[in-house]
């Protein structure tokens, strides 16, 4: 793995380990950490934010970046700092949309 510095302040980058298989209960994708007979339509409803990033992340996956946009803005609406990234990851490559690294920045800033 490799490492951007030595000693014990090191930083280790993390290898992209491919597209996680996600578990479907009716019509929703499923949370790794949450179980599958949770994930109800009442609790999705309670957490927006869990179900659109868990959709965008899907349709991501499965290369429709126009579908896995939409459910990222959704996803972003509710503050979901993963789905911001994966917004600006987007406009940084161009995948769904059009390339604007500007807009990038804006989505991944601080």
């Amino acid at each position: 793995m490799p490492v951007l510095a030595a000693g014990a302040d090191a930083v280790q980058l993390l290898q992209w380990e491919g597209p996680v298989e996600r578990p479907k209960f009716g019509d929703y994708v499923g949370e790794p950490d949450i179980a599958p007979e949770l994930l109800t339509e009442g609790f999705l409803a309670a957490h927006p934010d869990i179900r659109w990033r868990r959709e965008g992340l899907h349709a991501f996956h499965n290369k429709a970046y126009e579908e896995a946009y939409g459910y990222f803005r959704r996803a972003a609406s509710y503050a979901d700092k993963a789905s911001m990234a994966m917004l600006a990851e987007m406009y940084w490559k161009g995948l769904g949309v059009a390339w604007d690294r500007p807009i990038a920045y804006a989505w991944m800033g601080p």
